[in-house]
């Protein structure tokens, strides 16, 4: 079985790896005059060298000079010019087998560092639990764990140990999440989120899989699906501060965890965690089906005005050829009267002649009607659809609190208003009717700003 791993190769290479570019070089490998007094202190130019590699490799990355790795060639030339040493020299050093060792534990002390051993293991681990509290990313979190190392001047341990450190802590703080949002739950809250992975016989699927399936076309049973989800969310009765003892991201983890996770997978989760991942699911689910039925209910609303002008543009369209006769017979009467008065004749006598007083009678109605259709108000012919509306509005005006500022105090006085009165029986005379519903239309249209709650 292979080993876990946080980390690929690339990043691997990259986290621990000596730089070789000038810039990088004069930043990390500059000797400090101590470094020179101390390299001074060796007689053997390839000793003076070496002892440098040590210093700088210890500073940078923190490892210090293994044997398997060979070293870059820009290092050593880099080094050879501040000590005045041949790169080659390098090759002659540490003919005595405890020569390595001495010098590494030298350079050490001339740091202030010492060594990681078994003692720091819990240290190094809790580092790495508190990184992975706001995330699940190895490469970060062994980046977090390496410069507390360095803050604490302990020499660094091997990638493969820093790999394993980093992914105890992250399942120390997987754990530690879990238990956090376990605990802040009562026993029957645990009970309720436990039975959302029941089959349920009424809907033949659990009720996980139900929540998770909430519709997204627009229609009035769509808005009564989205609410009745919402309303069995709520008797879950879950804690409003749910998950603010934890990171936000590892909130976001759990729930994203359990999107994603089948149910019979979900039962296979040990307890806490199950439990964790159902609570951050429903506090993730809920905010998402309040904006899809918000969103819902603006686009049925829409709909409304939308259909309402669409049928004043096809009324238009369809009436556009008799409109046109109809401005015609108007523009003939007005040259009429006006040649008669220029003449000096009755114009009426002349009106009656060339056009015909009944004429005119008989497109008096027309008339009237297209001025009307010209003239009238979308929103007063959205007003007219006021039953379509009582098949979404009501059952969403129970559902939610409104808020607004103080530039829509009457928006939310007509949204109270219809709050109360949606909620009389069909037979009831304080039913929202047409002039009600009028006035809200006209309200909303202008587009007054408000907030809607999320629980009613």
């Amino acid at each position: 079985m292979s080993r876990r791993s946080l980390l690929s190769k690339a990043s691997r290479e990259g986290l621990l790896r000596i730089p070789t570019e000038p810039d990088e070089l004069v930043r990390h490998y500059l000797l400090t005059p101590a470094d020179h007094e101390l390299v001074r202190t060796r007689r053997r130019p390839e000793n003076r060298l070496g002892i440098a590699v040590h210093v700088s490799l210890l500073r940078h990355p923190g490892q210090g000079w293994k044997e398997d790795s060979p070293l870059p060639t820009e290092l050593v030339a880099w080094l050879g010019e501040q000590l005045h040493v041949e790169p080659d020299a390098l090759r002659d050093y540490a003919r005595r087998s405890n020569t390595r060792h001495e010098h590494h534990a030298l350079a050490q002390d001339h740091l202030g560092l010492s060594s990681f051993t078994a003692s720091h293991m819990d240290l190094a681990t809790g580092i790495a639990a508190e990184a992975a509290f706001s995330t699940d990313h190895g490469a970060r979190i062994i980046e977090v764990l390496i410069a507390e190392l360095r803050e604490r001047h302990l020499v660094l341990p091997s990638i493969d140990t820093l790999e394993r450190l980093a992914l105890k802590g992250r399942a120390r703080a997987r754990r530690q999440a879990a238990a956090a949002l376990h605990d802040a739950l009562t026993p029957g809250q645990r009970d309720r989120l436990q039975a959302l992975l029941a089959n349920d016989v009424m809907l033949g699927q659990s009720r996980l899989t139900w929540l998770r399936g909430h519709p997204a076309s627009t229609s009035p049973a769509s808005l009564h699906a989205l609410l009745d989800r919402l309303r069995y969310m709520r008797a879950l009765d879950l804690p409003e501060d749910l998950g603010e003892c934890i990171h936000p991201v590892r909130l976001t983890k759990f729930a994203r965890e359990g999107a994603v996770a089948p149910v019979s997978s979900l039962n296979g989760f040990g307890t806490r965690r199950r439990i964790a991942t159902l609570a951050a699911q429903m506090t993730e689910l809920s905010v998402t089906i309040t904006d899809a039925a918000i969103a819902m209910f603006e686009r049925l609303t829409g709909q409304i005005f939308s259909r309402s002008r669409n049928r004043q543009d096809q009324d238009w369209s369809t009436g556009k050829a008799r409109a046109g006769k109809l401005i015609q017979l108007f523009g003939e009467t007005i040259d009429t009267m006006h040649r008669a008065i220029e003449l000096g004749h009755d114009p009426f006598a002349a009106l009656d002649a060339e056009i015909g007083w009944h004429r005119l009678l008989e497109r008096r109605v027309e008339i009237a009607e297209f001025g009307e259709l010209a003239t009238s108000d979308p929103l007063s012919l959205a007003s007219e659809r006021y039953a379509y509306t009582r098949k979404f509005a009501p059952a969403f005006l129970e559902a939610f609190e409104f808020n607004a500022l103080e530039a829509g105090e009457e928006l939310q006085a007509a949204i109270a208003l219809l709050g109360v009165h949606s909620g009389r029986g069909r037979n009831d005379t304080l039913s929202v009717g047409p002039a009600l519903w009028a006035n809200y239309i006209h309200l909303s249209g202008g587009r007054v700003p408000i907030r809607v709650a999320r629980c009613a």
